[in-house]
């Protein structure tokens, strides 16, 4: 069922008698309600997306949840997700589960890839609808679409993919939400994949002092996880600088940094697990200010991304000595 183009007033009148129509699940009253107050789709959203690791050279089923949520009347008429160009798109859900139980005349739903491997699902008919595919609720209700994907192998990784939803054209503008996932992570079957956490590293203390923060190493693979780490006395920032002026690349140098520790320099975790590193900051006879290293996290993971721009997980560090008389606060 199509509704007209309408002023709020009106149209908030003729949705209680919209509430017997098939497909229609408008709000209901048996008194006449205050004008509604109008707030569209932009709380709606891609929660999730699985896996979020694909495997390269296999086809993956790629499956996007998707909260289709509108405090007004509005329906929803797509949902687009604009995946890498490289990638081969198989075949797509006919419907999302639940399946689609808006307007009638929006239904059945059509799935399709457009040009730069833009994977939808939406309405039947010309778009904008004045009554979609798929109810949102105030309260938000979830979607699972699925396709096909084969991944030919780990470049960009790790992937962020921009999706839009549409909403139709009853209600209050914007009709449409646009935002990105992260992240999809890329592993070969039976390869490791290590995450670093935290990304960077710092610390504060007053000379002569000693402080400890932890560094998990995480494998979220399938295979053994092999791990070292080395030191390098240089800020990240100078290493690109120089890097791109043709010199030596990020954790191209290692060497000891003499206030700078850790409780293990290699070891092997296995699927799923993690490993605690325990990094040391010794202040002792080191000069009052801010000292600059990198911990470089090597491993055989095949994309051991993101790196900051570097095949290694490259962890900032930095360690700032307070002079001894402000750090006693001028205390005798």
């Amino acid at each position: 069922m199509n509704h007209p183009h309408l002023p709020v007033t009106l149209a908030a009148s003729i949705a209680l008698a919209w509430m017997a129509a098939p497909g229609v699940a408008r709000a209901a009253s048996s008194v006449d309600p205050p004008p509604p107050t109008l707030s569209e789709v932009s709380l709606s959203m891609v929660t999730w997306i699985a896996p979020s690791t694909l495997a390269p050279g296999q086809a993956n089923t790629l499956c996007i949840t998707a909260n289709f949520r509108s405090a007004d009347s509005e329906y929803i008429d797509r949902i687009d997700i604009d995946l890498p160009d490289a990638w081969v798109i198989g075949t797509l859900d006919s419907d999302s589960d639940p399946p689609a139980g808006g307007c009638d005349d929006a239904r059945p739903i059509v799935a399709g890839v457009e040009p730069g491997n833009v994977l939808y699902w939406q309405s039947r008919g010309s778009l904008p609808t004045q009554c979609g595919a798929w109810f949102a609720g105030p309260g938000g209700d979830e979607y699972l679409l699925c396709a096909q994907v084969t991944v030919p192998d780990c470049s960009g990784a790790p992937w962020q993919p921009q999706w839009t939803i549409h909403g139709d054209t009853f209600g209050a503008p914007p009709n449409t939400v646009t935002g990105s996932y992260e992240s999809l992570s890329c592993a070969a079957p039976g390869a490791p994949n290590i995450e670093v956490s935290p990304m960077s590293l710092a610390a504060t203390q007053a000379q002569g002092t000693s402080t400890n923060q932890t560094l998990t190493l995480t494998n979220t693979g399938s295979a053994d996880l092999n791990w070292s780490i080395t030191e390098e006395p240089a800020a990240l920032a100078a290493l690109r600088a120089a890097w791109l002026g043709g010199n030596p690349a990020p954790c191209s140098a290692p060497a000891e940094v003499p206030w700078l520790s850790v409780d293990a320099s290699s070891g092997l975790i296995g699927s799923m697990q993690y490993t605690p590193v325990v990094v040391g900051f010794d202040a002792s006879g080191v000069t009052p200010g801010t000292h600059h290293a990198n911990l470089c996290v090597g491993s055989n993971d095949p994309d051991a991304g993101p790196g900051n721009g570097t095949s290694l997980v490259v962890v900032p560090v930095s360690l700032t000595v307070l002079d001894s008389i402000f750090a006693d606060g001028f205390d005798d």
